[in-house]
């Protein structure tokens, strides 16, 4: 039998509405039939699987407003009068806000829980789907819970984003953007991580002997969005078996690719770490900048080596418990999360003075700067007594090199693209100026790193320039002087 007892609390902070639980697990050796399920879950889970079809959004009353409204599969929402004129509150947060602290959930007892089934008799016909609006009822009605995972963290926020300076464009929105972002922590008995047999580009898929949990929509293969395994249809997938608990760093998209990892992965690796029993093992992709982030962890004491189970081909990992974390792709408290560690790694960045324009140089790759040269002359010219710094990727900057660079910008300019994760590593309040491609050839331009630096409270411009995704990008020299200018107002200079 498993037994779980849940007081929650709820604080209102600079995070959003937050919500804990403290929670009691008890792991206990039962027979595999304990796995069927009786009259009563039956009755709690098809209770919260009706209640997916309500729209659920968590708000604050104050008068008059507009809130972006979050349905099913719909992170990133639109403008939407809310019934009586309330309104969601709206939680901006500092950029140099150190880490949330919150209460851990509680070491796994030494016997195992029998919801650990043989991956051989899986049914991926009987899984059924968990995804974010259920996680939130289980939230706010604890009746709907289900004994096969538990919610040990649930945050709820809401925040105007500014949207005014874009030039060279009218498809930007251009006037205030209310966006609502939510993120939960899950604790999943007897989980199975995923290898990526629905999607290579994005593994990490966790479900366990009843559900599939997609919290949100990663990809548009269908098994990003229902509950199917690809895996299970094979019966010889090699499965590696984890004793206690195993953190979850791969269900977001492209874990490895520099902007992904920093702005999505990144941020739920440092919750899950803070929420999770200390020294549970961690599955990583141990490959190109998380490598670089997790060595850093590493050599601060942060992690440790015996923790890491580096995930290498098609293998599914099974342990007693999954922690995951998932939610809306960004959130401002796991960008903070970010900035908050890197000035744990390196406490100097701190005390940088943002006086410089720092340039990304995306050399001759997709989207670099079919007039890199022309613009370097143009903003040495425009402003000669600002150092202007370029960072190109082939410098070969160690990460502390990197969040060092990037703290004395007070101007940073990229190309759409991984460059602008950057900004993180910057002072709070610095300007970043995005140049974007006019093309919709392969994918239209992406408001992601806007929405970033809105987030986390960086005055942002948008200079679109002419290229596509695939393609150099030729920057209107003239606009972006203009953008220039106007951030070198907006952010004075400090020394």
């Amino acid at each position: 039998t498993h037994t779980h007892t849940h007081t929650p609390h709820t604080h209102s902070s600079a995070d959003g509405l937050y919500f804990s639980s403290s929670s009691s697990i008890h792991l206990r050796e039962t027979p595999s039939a304990s796995l069927q399920a009786d009259t009563k879950s039956q009755t709690v889970v098809a209770a919260f699987f009706i209640s997916s079809a309500v729209l659920l959004v968590l708000v604050h009353l104050s008068p008059g407003g507009t809130v972006g409204v979050v349905g099913l599969n719909n992170v990133w929402s639109t403008n939407q009068s809310l019934p009586n004129g309330t309104v969601a509150p709206d939680h901006g947060q500092s950029a140099n806000q150190p880490l949330k602290k919150s209460t851990r959930a509680p070491s796994l007892s030494t016997t195992t829980r029998k919801f650990n089934v043989d991956f051989s008799t899986l049914d991926e016909s009987k899984l059924t789907l968990v995804n974010m609006d259920q996680v939130q009822s289980i939230q706010e009605n604890k009746s709907l819970s289900d004994p096969s995972f538990e919610v040990l963290r649930f945050r709820i926020g809401h925040k105007t984003l500014k949207q005014q300076h874009v030039y060279g464009t009218d498809r930007v929105h251009k006037g205030d953007l209310n966006m609502l972002y939510r993120s939960a922590v899950l604790a999943v008995h007897g989980g199975f991580v995923d290898w990526g047999s629905a999607n290579q580009d994005v593994p990490g898929f966790v479900f366990n002997a009843n559900h599939v949990f997609h919290l949100e929509k990663w990809c548009n293969a269908e098994c990003c969005f229902s509950p199917c395994i690809p895996a299970l249809r094979n019966r010889g997938t090699p499965v590696v078996r984890h004793k206690g608990g195993l953190i979850n760093s791969l269900g977001s998209s492209y874990p490895t690719a520099n902007g992904h990892f920093v702005t999505q992965t990144l941020p739920r690796v440092l919750e899950l770490l803070e929420v999770a029993p200390k020294g549970t093992k961690l599955l990583v992709k141990w490959e190109g900048i998380s490598m670089r982030f997790y060595t850093a962890m590493l050599e601060a004491g942060l992690l440790e080596e015996e923790q890491l189970v580096r995930f290498v081909g098609r293998v599914v990992h099974q342990a007693d418990l999954v922690f995951m974390a998932n939610g809306s792709p960004e959130t401002p408290w796991g960008l903070n999360s970010v900035t908050a560690l890197s000035r744990k790694l390196y406490p100097a960045a701190s005390k940088v003075p943002p006086h410089a324009i720092v340039l990304v140089d995306r050399e001759k790759g997709a989207r670099s700067l079919s007039n890199h040269d022309a613009v370097c002359e143009k903003l040495r010219e425009a402003f000669p007594d600002v150092p202007l710094v370029v960072h190109s990727s082939s410098a070969g900057n160690t990460l502390e090199q990197d969040v060092l660079l990037f703290a004395s910008a007070r101007v940073l300019i990229a190309p759409h693209g991984a460059g602008l994760f950057n900004m993180h590593f910057s002072q709070p309040g610095s300007a970043v100026i995005e140049i974007a491609y006019d093309s919709y050839n392969v994918m239209a331009w992406p408001d992601m790193f806007l929405k970033q630096g809105q987030m986390t409270n960086h005055p942002y411009w948008v200079v679109m320039g002419h290229g596509s995704y695939v393609s150099q990008i030729h920057a209107p020299v003239d606009l972006l002087i203009k953008a220039v200018t106007e951030a070198m107002t907006a952010v004075p200079a400090k020394s």
